[in-house]
């Protein structure tokens, strides 16, 4: 499901940790137990959108909750007129398969 916002821009040569919550599409004491983000090019090149994803993704909490709604991934390194679809896939405590997504488009000088 669509996350309903894009995420800011992000320049080449920066880094930064992404958040999408799930706290509207689960149940009720529903958690995360596990998720895996993916990435992929939806507008514009890049023949290796994967080697922005850097390091592990997390399940959190997010600020002002009480249950680990949110999964994080660090992103950088976008290429400059690419548009990026990022996606987490979870499991969670019911077993239950969510998926969220957003996108994000790289910016600044072109190579």
């Amino acid at each position: 499901m669509y996350a309903g916002i894009d995420f800011s821009p992000q320049e080449n040569g920066e880094s930064e940790v992404l958040g999408l919550d799930l706290v509207f599409d689960l149940d009720h004491d529903e958690v995360l137990m596990s998720s895996v983000w993916d990435i992929a090019a939806v507008a514009g090149v890049d023949p290796n959108p994967t080697s922005h994803l850097q390091g592990p993704c997390i399940e959190v909490v997010p600020k002002d909750g009480t249950l680990k709604t949110m999964s994080i991934q660090r992103v950088g390194g976008l290429l400059p007129g690419v548009t990026y679809r990022v996606r987490t896939s979870t499991v969670t405590t019911r077993g239950n398969l969510r998926n969220l997504w957003s996108h994000i488009r790289g910016v600044g000088t072109e190579p």
